[in-house]
């Protein structure tokens, strides 16, 4: 009896292990992945839309008007976290996202410096360890104010342009925790921008 007691006590002490390393563990490198930004596509940045429309003025003049819109872009996102692959209480592994970060670097002009775009989020997304479950969102990338700031000789031009301004390499990287253990997850991912100055139809005016 002494010798039965003794082995179930062992077991009891090596479940409690168990389950008190299950409730400890830390988020696992790369669970949280980005896997897909703008539908893996480039992004196209047109930096402003712009018409001619008569002078008020002067009806027999015309006068350049133009409008910059945010750019806002869908993303993927998938948690593969799996801990030590056993029953959690009261829920199961689940990664929230509160906060994103975009950063910016021309491909060809290294001494165009850009600010970074930052802003909170709030996305849920739960664990699957193959990864095929996957939550959408749809994040602000380059505010309006951030193309007037970068590119205000641009607009201040007055008058519709077709000129290209490069490659933008951008950088995005999210952040948040793990519901469960609160351990911080994170991951990066990377995509390129097209920004210039297009020909806009003037039919479709801040379209």
């Amino acid at each position: 009896m002494k010798k039965n007691k003794g082995y179930h006590v062992l077991v009891v002490l090596g479940v409690l292990i168990l389950l008190s390393l299950a409730c400890e563990t830390h988020t696992s490198p790369n669970s949280l992945r980005i896997m897909k930004i703008n539908d893996n596509q480039p992004l196209e940045v047109d930096i402003a839309d712009w018409a001619v429309i008569p002078d008020p003025e002067d009806p027999e003049d015309s006068m350049s008007v133009y409008f910059v819109k945010d750019w806002i872009i869908p993303i993927e996102v998938s948690y593969v976290e799996t801990g030590l692959g056993l029953p959690t209480y009261p829920t199961t592994y689940t990664a929230r996202i509160t906060d994103y970060r975009v950063s910016f670097r021309h491909q060809t002009i290294p001494s165009w410096i850009f600010s970074t775009v930052s802003s909170g989020t709030n996305m849920v997304i739960p664990a699957d360890a193959g990864g095929r479950t996957t939550v959408s969102a749809h994040i602000k990338v380059i505010p309006g104010d951030w193309i007037q700031t970068h590119f205000q000789e641009l607009l201040a031009s007055s008058t519709p342009n077709t000129v290209s301004c490069g490659v933008l390499k951008a950088t995005l990287i999210l952040s948040g925790y793990e519901e469960l253990t609160r351990e911080p997850v994170v991951d990066t991912a990377f995509f390129t921008i097209d920004i210039g100055d297009y020909y806009d139809d003037p039919f479709r005016f801040g379209q």
